[in-house]
């Protein structure tokens, strides 16, 4: 004998447990089913919330190590950057100075070509190009040192006060104020660049 069907009403929470006597057992089995689905509603969003705050906090001290990364490689660059910068500008306060005592002091070229006349043999060079206001003076210095063989001596209107360039059979040595400077700065820019 089948039996008409008919709409079933859930009772809210606070009905279940005032419930008359009569429905006793079905009415405690409905708390507990209801309890039960609480609970496990109650561990699961517990669950949720948990790895949404362990997801948070991964992402946060992911975007920290990316911090800290990234301002470790700033230090680090900042450092290469003023250390270049310290050399370029010690080389223009040494060609400053350079310059100055080249003006005060024409005298001061001699050092620069007996440094140079060490690195080369007298006997290599072909020709000696010198800015035109220290001709005279090379001239004088060639004479006081009396290099074994003549040295062919040219005026250069290109080269600045302090140039002097050295010719020889296996190319120009550039024993100018402003080629040891350079010389100096390539060798600081080599250093710096190892040690980065």
């Amino acid at each position: 004998m089948a039996r008409e069907a008919s709409a079933m009403t859930w009772p809210e929470s606070g009905e279940v447990a005032n419930a008359p006597p009569a429905a006793g057992r079905e009415a405690a089995e409905l708390r507990m089913q209801l309890d039960a689905a609480r609970e496990e509603g109650r561990r699961t969003g517990e669950m949720e919330a948990r790895q949404r705050l362990e997801e948070r906090q991964r992402l946060e001290w992911e975007r920290l190590a990316r911090s800290v990364e990234e301002v470790a490689s700033h230090k680090a660059r900042l450092r290469r950057e003023t250390e270049a910068e310290v050399v370029r500008l010690a080389v223009n306060v040494a060609r400053r100075i350079l310059r100055r005592e080249l003006t005060v002091d024409p005298g001061a070229v001699e050092g620069l070509v007996k440094a140079a006349l060490e690195r080369v043999s007298a006997r290599e060079i072909t020709k000696v190009r010198v800015a035109p206001a220290g001709r005279a003076l090379l001239e004088q210095m060639l004479a006081r040192i009396g290099p074994a063989v003549a040295i062919a001596l040219e005026a250069d209107t290109t080269l600045e006060g302090g140039g002097i360039l050295i010719e020889t059979p296996r190319g120009t040595l550039d024993a100018s104020v402003e080629g040891q400077l350079a010389e100096i700065e390539r060798g600081f820019a080599d250093l710096l660049g190892g040690s980065a």
